[in-house]
């Protein structure tokens, strides 16, 4: 994770060099569309994190775009997949999954958090 050297976060994609990290955020929308973060690097950062005793926020979810298509369910499952794939079961324990839902309603996010 770069490390920004003023005295307070700056983006997601940054730490301020006086934090004292215990969680970690992979995956986050940022990474994957400014740094081109594919869902195999994710996975294998979230499994590095983890083993250097890290808690890891993972962030998954769709463009509204694709939303509007009616990707939701495949660009999820596209983005787990590789983790779900690295990761071993006891490491599951480290891990919070957020998933991003542009503008959905509660029904919508429900309906998919059953569904993954």
């Amino acid at each position: 994770m770069p490390v920004y050297l003023g005295s307070s976060l700056v983006r997601t994609s940054t730490a301020c060099a006086t934090v004292l990290i215990l969680y970690i955020i992979k995956g986050h929308s940022e990474r994957r569309t400014l740094f081109g973060e594919s869902s195999d690097f994710v996975a294998q950062k979230t499994c590095a994190a983890i083993k250097a005793g890290l808690k890891v926020i993972l962030c998954i979810g769709e463009t509204l775009q694709q939303r509007e298509a009616g990707e939701t369910d495949k660009i999820n499952e596209a983005q787990l997949a590789p983790v779900i794939a690295t990761l071993k079961p006891e490491d599951w324990k480290s891990v919070l999954l957020i998933i991003r839902c542009t503008k959905a309603s509660y029904k919508f996010i429900q309906e998919g958090r059953h569904r993954l």
